[in-house]
């Protein structure tokens, strides 16, 4: 009676051994996002050059879009000046005092292309 039994045993055994085999291998993994996300765009591709811009000009001789400098005038200083120039009549002169008290930091900034963003 025990030898019967234990047959059956190793009967249901490798029947249930085969049944998973076969259940495992009719099965195909697929790849799936993590998140249910849209992808994102691509980055643009940044120019090597200023001049490949949209708008490569920066400064154009007059400081009307220039900010920052009469914030405190013991830290920065500056301005337009006709006295060097690169290119064209004018040019910025920054001066920065970072030895004055609370000159550590300082900022300016210019309206490049009508304040337009960029990225």
């Amino acid at each position: 009676m025990e030898n019967r039994s234990y047959q059956k045993i190793r009967n249901l055994s490798a029947l249930l051994t085969a049944t998973l085999l076969l259940a495992s291998s009719c099965v195909q993994f697929k790849p799936m996002a993590l998140y249910d996300a849209e992808e994102p765009e691509a980055l643009p591709v940044r120019p090597v050059k200023i001049s490949q811009a949209v708008e490569p000009v920066v400064f154009d001789d007059s400081d009307s879009y220039v900010w920052g400098f009469t914030e405190d005038p013991d830290c920065l200083t500056g301005g337009r000046t006709t006295e060097a120039a690169y290119s064209g009549e004018a040019s910025l002169l920054v001066n920065w005092d970072r030895n004055a008290p609370g000159c550590d930091w300082v900022g300016f900034g210019i309206g490049w292309d009508n304040w337009a963003g960029k990225d």
